[in-house]
């Protein structure tokens, strides 16, 4: 529930703040698994027919549902973007000189023909990153709070939207995150058997197999917020006092004991159990 409701809100403020220009058709979509919704202008319409074409205007924004899974083709399938399951993705602009891409949350692989480019851009954005396209074939992944990018082949460049200026290219076979503000971490090497598992599956959990450098700015964050906690201090010499009034409590019943022991002249072995 908890889930769905921070779905719910990142895609309202995403799509919300982000006015884009709805006009004509730029492509299709493909279904591959499952259901895929589509938001044209107005209309919402859920389509489970597989390899049926769907036309795609500018400003779609397109829907995967759980367990499903589709293709999307723009420019005679020059460019063409895989959802995995639960993705949101939106067509923004599809222009002479550029393709842009929104995709608040959710798994995407993106094949661009770098040969049929012609010096045009291509460039997706998520809640907190921007990624520009100087290769062929990467991944994105988008949880809300974290971009992660994968390079399969070719190069891609990664930044944070509050320092864009401060980029990371990620060469092939390599993975790069970025962490809310925090600007990308540094190429990390990924295994084959890794990528072939991020591109086969749909969980976020292949990515936990990465080792993700942390950049100078994470690593200064988690040591200030493991600054020493006071009342966790307070009540450890709370229980201190408590633990030494019963050591009192137990000295004073010994004390009586053996005073009892020494009158009648007998030796009395004395186990004390904690309370």
């Amino acid at each position: 529930m908890k889930q769905n409701f921070k779905i719910g809100l990142i895609l309202i403020l995403f799509f919300v703040i982000s006015p884009v220009a709805f006009a004509q058709t730029v492509g299709h979509l493909i279904i591959t698994k499952g259901r895929v919704l589509v938001h044209h202008k107005t209309i919402d319409k859920v389509y489970d027919k597989l390899k049926v074409k769907i036309k795609i205007s500018r400003g779609d924004e397109i829907h995967s549902q759980d367990d499903s899974r589709g293709e999307v083709y723009l420019r005679k399938e020059n460019e063409v973007i895989q959802l995995y399951s639960e993705t949101f993705l939106r067509v923004d602009s599809v222009a002479s000189s550029k393709t842009e891409i929104s995709m608040p949350i959710g798994k995407a692989r993106f094949q661009i023909d770098s040969k049929k480019r012609r010096g045009r851009r291509f460039q997706i954005r998520t809640t907190n990153a921007l990624i520009a396209v100087k290769g062929t074939d990467f991944v994105v992944q988008s949880d809300g709070d974290k971009t992660e990018v994968l390079t399969v082949d070719g190069l891609v460049s990664l930044a944070n939207l509050e320092n864009a200026s401060k980029t990371v290219n990620i060469p092939k076979r390599n993975a790069s995150r970025t962490v809310r503000a925090f600007p990308p971490s540094l190429p990390s090497k990924v295994s084959e058997d890794t990528v072939k598992d991020i591109l086969e599956q749909s969980t976020f959990d292949d990515w936990d197999d990465i080792d993700f450098k942390k950049t100078p700015e994470e690593m200064r964050s988690e040591t200030s917020s493991q600054a020493v906690d006071v009342p966790k201090i307070e009540e450890m010499y709370e229980n201190l006092d408590q633990i030494q009034t019963q050591v009192k409590q137990v000295q004073e019943t010994v004390d009586q004991v053996e005073s009892v022991i020494g009158s009648a002249g007998k030796t009395v072995e004395i186990i004390i159990t904690n309370p």
